[in-house]
C-alpha cells in the first residue's frame, strides 16, 4: 500500500504542476487550442518513457484494450470543452470544488459496480472528512482563470458541472479498466495521445460549422506547450500505475491534494497569504490524509 500511496502522490503533484505551468498559455490563446496542443505534445514527450520503460512484448496488450482507451478518450473531450466553458461561468474555487466532490462519489459507486471495491467504514470517513477539507480550502481560494465571468442561467451552470463531474468520473473507469488489463504506462500514452487527436476531430467539425477553428501557433510556442505539460508524463503515468494496486475512490480522494498544493505554492512561491478559513482547510485535510493512510 506505500507504493500506491507514493504513486499517487507523484500523480497529483504532477498534474497539479501541469495545470501551474500550462495556466499562462490557457490565459492567452484559445484554451480548447491549447488543451489539444497539449495533448498532442505529450504523443511526443512521453515516447522515451515508454521506449525505455515498456517490455517490447507488452505492447501487443493494447490490442485488447484499445476500444476502452478510445471511449475513455473520447469521452474526455467532452469533459474538457464543458470543463473550460463552466470555469468561463462559475468561479474555479466553487467549480473545481463541487465537480471533485461529485466525482469522488461516483468513484465509490463505480468502484463497487465495476471493480468490486467496497470501501471499510474508518475509509469512507478519511475519504470525507479529506473531501471536506480540501473542499473548504477550494471555496475560499481566490484564484482566476479567466479575468470576466459570462453571466449565464444557474441550470446551465449546473449542467456544465454535472456533465463534467459525471463524464469525467466515467473516463477514468475505463482508463483504469485498461490499465490494469494492458501495460500502464503504455495506456497513458496512448490515452493522453488519443485525446489530442480525438479533440483535433471534434474542432474541425466545429469550425466547419463557423463555431471556432484550431489557433494556429508559431513552433516556439508549441515547444514551450510541450515543457509546461511534461510533468503530465508524471501525473498520467504514475496515475495508471496507482490504478493498478489501489481502490478507485482512495485515488480519487488523494487527488484533492492537489488544491492544497497549488495553496502552498501560493504562499512560498508566490508569496500570498493565507485566510484562517484557508488554513482550517489544510489543518482538516492533512487529518483526512493521516486517517485514511492508516485505514489502508
Amino acid at each position: 500500500m506505500t507504493t500506491f500511496w507514493i504513486l499517487a502522490l507523484c500523480s497529483t503533484l504532477g498534474y497539479t504542476l501541469n495545470s501551474l505551468l500550462m495556466l499562462p498559455f490557457i490565459r492567452k490563446h484559445d484554451a480548447m487550442s491549447v488543451g489539444i496542443y497539449r495533448n498532442l505534445s505529450l504523443g511526443i514527450s512521453f515516447l522515451p518513457v515508454t521506449y525505455y520503460l515498456v517490455p517490447r512484448e507488452d505492447w501487443s496488450s493494447l490490442l485488447g484494450v484499445w476500444h476502452w482507451i478510445l471511449i475513455s478518450a473520447a469521452i474526455a473531450v467532452i469533459v474538457v470543452w464543458c470543463e473550460f466553458e463552466g470555469l468561463k461561468r462559475v468561479p474555479v474555487g466553487i467549480f473545481a470544488t463541487l465537480s471533485t466532490g461529485i466525482r469522488i462519489a461516483l468513484f465509490m459507486v463505480w468502484g463497487v459496480l465495476f471493480f468490486g471495491e467496497y470501501l471499510s467504514v474508518k475509509q469512507l470517513i478519511g475519504i470525507t472528512v479529506l473531501v471536506l477539507g480540501m473542499g473548504w480550502l477550494g471555496f475560499n481560494m481566490k484564484k482566476k482563470i479567466f479575468n470576466h465571468l459570462l453571466p449565464s442561467p444557474w441550470y446551465v451552470q449546473v449542467a456544465l458541472l454535472l456533465t463534467t463531474s459525471v463524464f469525467m468520473s466515467i473516463a477514468f473507469v475505463f482508463l483504469v479498466k485498461a490499465s490494469r488489463a494492458a501495460n500502464p504506462l503504455l495506456v497513458g500514452h496512448v490515452w493522453e495521445f488519443m485525446i489530442g487527436v480525438c479533440s483535433l476531430m471534434a474542432i474541425m467539425i466545429r469550425g466547419s460549422f463557423g463555431y471556432g477553428k484550431l489557433e494556429g501557433i508559431p513552433l516556439k510556442t508549441f515547444g514551450k506547450i510541450l515543457l509546461a505539460a511534461s510533468p503530465t508524463i508524471v501525473g498520467t503515468g504514475c496515475y495508471a500505475l496507482a490504478s493498478t494496486q489501489g481502490p478507485l475512490a482512495i485515488l480519487g480522494a488523494i487527488g484533492t491534494i492537489g488544491i492544497g498544493i497549488q495553496a502552498l505554492v501560493a504562499v512560498f512561491y508566490f508569496h500570498e497569504k493565507l485566510n484562517s478559513s484557508q488554513w482550517l482547510g489544510i489543518a482538516v485535510s492533512v487529518v483526512g490524509i493521516l486517517m485514511l493512510k492508516l485505514a489502508s
